[in-house]
């Protein structure tokens, strides 16, 4: 079972509603786990804010501070982590911290917060996570340059000609994917940019493979990286 909890504080940015659905998990027609979700919002049942431990930087507090709820949220304590993106000081004054949920080691792709805190104590938290997904397998079939392969060859299917293609800025993760309906997937996230080539104009190219057996689950193509992204994101939160 995966559930995709909202995630509120005193200062909440964001809002999400949902139903419950059925417990256990899915078996693909391959035989591969996927997670089965139960979305719910816990805005009425928010996290209790807490004084700051002044001895340490706001990164490191707040992760901690996140650590420490893995129970309240549901989160697997054997599995379930979180890990710092980036600590910034808002023009409000306020310390703001992204933290990243990790499932096994594996990033959960859009399960990701942001705390907040001044000086003294912790003042709210947003975002998302993901929680009941251990029963997803999460040691991929796919390797990741196999995956790399896919991805370009289903781009290359738009060339208008023999010409050699070429391939910028290239990168590819092993996540987790939240699934529309309900599922989730282990995935390899390809992104790579091109310039206008064989007839295809300029494309920054988002893919997602399934890491057990290959299918290309999502493909997103764009010529604004962080736009796209951010749509691609906000589909699967």
């Amino acid at each position: 079972m995966k559930k995709l909890l909202c995630v509120f504080g005193a200062i909440a940015i964001g809002g999400c509603s949902g139903g419950v659905g059925p417990n256990g998990s899915t078996t693909s027609d391959d035989g591969g786990v996927m997670g089965r979700a139960l979305v719910q919002s816990i805005g009425s049942s928010s996290i209790p804010m807490a004084a700051r431990n002044l001895a340490l930087d706001p990164g490191a507090d707040s992760l901690g501070f996140m650590k420490a709820q893995l129970g309240v949220l549901g989160l697997s304590t054997a599995k379930d982590d979180f890990v710092m993106l980036k600590t910034q000081l808002g023009v409000d004054g306020l310390n703001h911290v992204r933290i990243q949920q990790t499932h096994g080691g594996i990033p959960v792709f859009g399960g990701d917060l942001v705390v907040h805190s001044d000086n003294s104590q912790f003042l709210g938290l947003g975002g998302n996570v993901l929680a009941g997904l251990q029963g997803l397998d999460l040691t991929p079939q796919l390797s990741a340059a196999s995956a790399v392969t896919a991805a370009k060859t289903d781009y290359a299917r738009a060339a208008m000609n023999g010409d050699a293609l070429a391939f910028d800025r290239e990168a590819q993760q092993l996540v987790i994917l939240p699934i529309e309906g309900g599922n989730a997937r282990l995935a390899w996230h390809v992104t790579f940019h091109t310039e206008i080539q064989a007839g295809i104009v300029l494309m920054v190219m988002y893919y997602f493979i399934d890491a057990h057996n290959g299918e290309m689950v999502e493909r997103v193509m764009g010529n604004r990286p962080k736009a796209d992204l951010a749509a691609l994101v906000s589909r699967h939160v």
